[in-house]
């Protein structure tokens, strides 16, 4: 398995996305439209794959809000198939590398009750510092 940070085409990433929607708490096709938001993430984010024999198995997609000076993920997910192998930790660290190095908090909004997320995101250092309309906003300090 590999994991880097990479770009990715709204087709890669619509195949990933359409294919773990229904291991989401709340499904993500019940709130967006999955193409429109995979053309969203290919325009703006960068993204921390992990990769198994060259089929996507682990995403977390990230960009820097400039307003904040932050990374900000709007989606992490691993292939149900491969969950709890490690490849989360994977991911989240190489995406702490890059945060150390740009010296970016990180920041994601999570729906309370997503609480295998929510659980993940404190194992991880994240801590929530406050509501963002009906979501948890957390938040990692880059120096972590």
């Amino acid at each position: 398995m590999t994991t880097i940070i990479e770009k990715l085409t709204d087709v890669d990433i619509y195949a990933f996305i359409n294919r773990s929607d229904t291991s989401f708490a709340s499904r993500l096709s019940l709130y967006l439209d999955l193409k429109e938001y995979s053309i969203k993430l290919s325009r703006f984010a960068l993204f921390v794959t992990a990769r198994e024999d060259d089929s996507i198995i682990g995403v977390i997609a990230y960009y820097i809000n400039r307003e904040q000076n932050v990374f900000y993920i709007p989606y992490v997910c691993v292939d149900v198939k491969h969950r709890n192998q490690g490849i989360a930790k994977q991911l989240f660290s190489c995406l702490f590398q890059e945060a150390r190095i740009q010296k970016k908090d990180i920041m994601l909004e999570v729906r309370p009750d997503n609480i295998g997320a929510i659980s993940l995101y404190k194992k991880y250092g994240f801590q929530n510092i406050g509501i963002v309309g009906s979501k948890y906003l957390m938040k990692r300090n880059y120096e972590s």
